[in-house]
């Protein structure tokens, strides 16, 4: 017998699909559980029978997936939540992050002066970014914004203050970009090892894409990202190459890398949330990013060769306290805005997700019965931005 409290759920990038590479090194996934499964299609066999027995039931095909579900906490490229996330957008790579000390902001606008250098100098910055802000006159101005415009010198950033100008003038305030990356076109594939270390034994699923991220937040509750996966098949290993427990290397030469332990994100933890540039009273919130994976077989192999990826698509579904009819216009008018958020943890590490061009898709505000809040329920579709070349940019804090 087994227990879930042992599992470890490792993943290391494929160099040929389908094949664990060699000396693997695996990078461990927290997870909070995991449904990685064979996936078996069959067909009744069609004959006549006078006995009315069925002849035969005939397997067609063979896959394997799942789902992993995890807390958010902060990670790098190099870790595993971090290589989901890349692996999700399909993302060539990502922007190493950029600080500036010394900048200077007035109350007289909304606009962050450099003493030197380029902020345009090798795509430093550019409109849609988000930046951190910290060292202003008043703390409470500290904080994360988006940039609207870009000059060599000068940034002009969305919500300053809401629009009123920085509390003072300051001249030593550090501007950190984000480390950066955007949906692309890379595609990779993973094999996944589900080892159950008490009785040693493992699972071994290949040719595993990232199909879909859903990452959740919700008032009073831990944040959760649950990540799916389509692959081509799978392996059972009934002993460690050498080692037992946690100690098990079920390939030669194998690693395993745990993550950073960073603090675990909640509702407390979303610093900034808005749409159209307006603060939101959220109640709770999910966005779902998936790339329509399929996978391509042919005649004569059983499984997938390979797992086509279609068009990247966002859509997300969010509830706030109803104070005005602002997003119903929108809704009704057929009008464009953006949505962004950023997520920040207790030692200040933080993930931004930025949505440059939104359309709601349903907005309603019902009401169920006595002595309860009326909420606005909405949900949004993203799709591509021409200006910014994206339908999503993610960012991170070290």
């Amino acid at each position: 017998m087994t227990s879930s409290n042992y599992i470890r759920v490792g993943i290391v990038p494929e160099d040929t699909f389908g094949t664990v590479p060699s000396n693997p090194q695996f990078l461990i996934l927290p997870t909070t559980g995991q449904s990685m499964r064979d996936r078996i299609g069959y067909q009744t066999s069609q004959t006549l029978r006078p006995d009315r027995n069925v002849k035969d039931l005939i397997r067609l095909t063979k896959s394997s997936g799942g789902g992993l579900p995890c807390e958010v906490t902060y990670s790098t490229m190099s870790e595993a939540f971090g290589q989901a996330i890349r692996a999700v957008l399909c993302s060539s790579g990502e922007d190493a992050a950029i600080s500036v000390a010394n900048c200077t902001v007035s109350s007289a606008g909304d606009t962050v002066t450099r003493p030197s250098g380029d902020w345009t100098a090798s795509d430093a910055v550019v409109v849609g970014d988000v930046v951190k802000v910290t060292g202003t006159a008043s703390a409470t101005t500290d904080g994360y914004y988006k940039v609207t415009a870009v000059s060599t010198t000068v940034l002009t950033l969305e919500n300053v203050n809401d629009g009123d100008g920085w509390t003072g003038n300051d001249t030593s305030v550090t501007v950190v970009r984000g480390a950066r990356m955007t949906n692309g076109t890379t595609e990779r594939s993973f094999s996944v090892e589900v080892a159950r270390t008490d009785i040693n034994k493992a699972q071994v699923f290949t040719g595993q894409v990232y199909d879909s991220m859903t990452l959740s937040v919700a008032d009073e509750s831990i944040t959760t990202a649950t990540f799916s996966l389509q692959g081509a098949s799978s392996t059972l290993i009934g002993a460690p190459d050498s080692g037992t427990g946690t100690a098990a290397l079920y390939f030669s030469g194998a690693s395993y890398t745990d993550p950073t332990e960073n603090p675990v994100m909640e509702s407390l933890s979303v610093p900034e949330f808005q749409v159209g540039g307006a603060s939101y009273g959220v109640k709770s919130f999910s966005i779902s990013m998936a790339n329509n994976a399929s996978p391509r077989t042919q005649i004569g192999t059983l499984g997938p060769q390979s797992i086509r990826l279609g068009s990247f698509s966002a859509t997300g579904s969010f509830q706030v306290y109803l104070d005005s009819f602002v997003d119903f216009v929108d809704f009704q008018n057929n009008l464009e805005t953006d949505f962004w958020f950023v997520l920040e943890d207790a030692n200040g590490r933080a993930w931004s997700f930025s949505f440059p061009a939104v359309k709601f898709s349903d907005i309603g505000a019902d009401t169920n019965g006595m002595n309860q809040e009326d909420f606005e329920n909405g949900s949004i579709t993203a799709y591509l931005d021409s200006a910014q070349g994206c339908t999503v940019r993610v960012q991170r804090w070290a």
